[in-house]
């Protein structure tokens, strides 16, 4: 055997012994690119959840400052609604005072319906009962008082004509 032969020999058994290395290098290179492949997939992913990531940042800004915006004017309401709170306190106490003072005009009024009631009342009815009684007599009275008129004429007619008569004697 010669030198060109062995080392083809020797060369054909490192061939035949490595090859199962080859087929598991080719098997761990194909499964590197796999793991590459993926890599890379899960880089693109990254990168398109970094760039969702800044649109919803930006749009969480966004909503922070509308929310900012609401919040001035939350206080704005709050402050309106105490303001309201407090004018609605003095409307109300001013409707007490008014509510008490019509509570005095109200006792008023009843002390005046017992006034009117207990005494008014009865002095008018004596009164009209007085000018009642005397227009009754004077109805009763007033076709006898024209002959007391004619009475009084011809008591004055006589009283003069006695006179004339007695101016005359003396």
């Amino acid at each position: 055997m010669r030198n060109n032969e062995l080392l083809s020999g020797i060369s054909d058994l490192l061939d035949q012994k490595l090859q199962p290395l080859q087929d598991r290098l080719q098997h761990v290179e194909d499964e590197l690119q796999i793991v590459k492949d993926s890599v890379q997939h899960v880089e693109d992913e990254l990168h398109i959840v970094k760039n969702e990531l800044h649109i919803v940042k930006g749009e969480l800004q966004t909503v922070k400052s509308e929310l900012q915006i609401v919040k001035g004017e939350l206080q704005t309401v709050k402050d309106e609604l105490q303001t309201v709170k407090d004018e609605l306190q003095t409307v109300k106490d001013e409707l007490q005072t008014v509510k008490d003072e019509l509570q005095v005009v109200k006792d008023n009024q009843h002390q005046m319906k017992l006034y009117q009631e207990n005494i008014i009342m009865p002095q008018l009815n004596n009164i009209t009962s007085c000018y009642t009684s005397t227009y009754d007599r004077y109805r009763l009275y007033s076709d006898k008082m024209e002959a007391v008129f004619a009475d009084v004429d011809l008591l004055k007619k006589t009283v003069s004509a006695h006179s004339e008569k007695l101016q005359k004697l003396a």
